[in-house]
């Protein structure tokens, strides 16, 4: 894993301005110009995949439909685990208080076993959904469907052979994000919205680079 390649790539296209520019156009198009601008991320991963060469391609609008085909999968799929998960969290949690409450529990020793809850599970939780977001959005951009998005067999195996590469990546996204935002105030906060294509730039680099990674391990093991 090479994390700084994630950044130091963009800047070797001679015209890596104008796809932000043309990114942070797309991202502005109510309802389907997020997903377009993830479907061109898909079509980044597959060309780096298939070519085994990082060369930034330049989005273009000429590919609207197919961008909006392929990125669709990572996002549904990435929604429709984390909807269920909530849901099953706030359903254990409500569990818990109303045991509490219909068995009189005082509201003091009720209060300590939700933070007992949010604690031992809560956290975990959390986790493991921002572990398990990447292996689906990855698995969506191999197969281009909801079932490679949520496929279990490869989530777990995924997480279980590179958990800590997925862990750092997500930390190192993180604090490019945060330099990005940062140095985008002094452009009077216009590079705060330039931040956002290029960090799903670098977020797509970085999948590119756990899932050869694991096909690696994979064939090692």
């Amino acid at each position: 894993m090479n994390y700084a390649r994630s950044v130091k790539f963009i800047f070797e296209s001679p015209r890596w301005w104008v796809t932000i520019l043309l990114g942070l156009l797309c991202l502005m198009i109510p309802l389907v110009g997020p997903v377009v601008f993830v479907g061109y991320g898909v079509t980044l991963f597959k060309n780096y995949h298939q070519s085994k060469q990082d060369r930034l391609i330049a989005f273009d609008f000429a590919y609207f439909i197919d961008y909006l085909k392929s990125g669709i999968w990572p996002i549904l799929g990435v929604f429709i685990f984390t909807f269920v998960s909530i849901f099953l969290f706030a359903a254990i949690v409500g569990i818990i208080l109303a045991l509490g409450y219909y068995s009189n529990v005082p509201s003091e020793l009720l209060g300590i076993l939700l933070w007992v809850v949010i604690i031992v599970f809560y956290i975990p939780f959390i986790f493991f959904v921002t572990l398990a977001s990447i292996p689906m959005a990855i698995g969506a951009a191999v197969g281009l469907s909801l079932r490679d998005a949520l496929n279990p067999k490869f989530i777990l195996d995924f997480i279980r052979l590179m958990w800590a590469e997925t862990l750092v990546s997500v930390l190192f996204l993180a604090a490019v994000g945060f330099c990005a935002m940062f140095a985008g105030m002094f452009l009077c906060f216009v590079g705060t919205y330039l931040a956002m294509p290029f960090m799903m730039i670098v977020q797509w680099h970085l999948h590119w680079q756990l899932y050869e990674t694991y096909l690696e391990k994979k064939r090692v093991v």
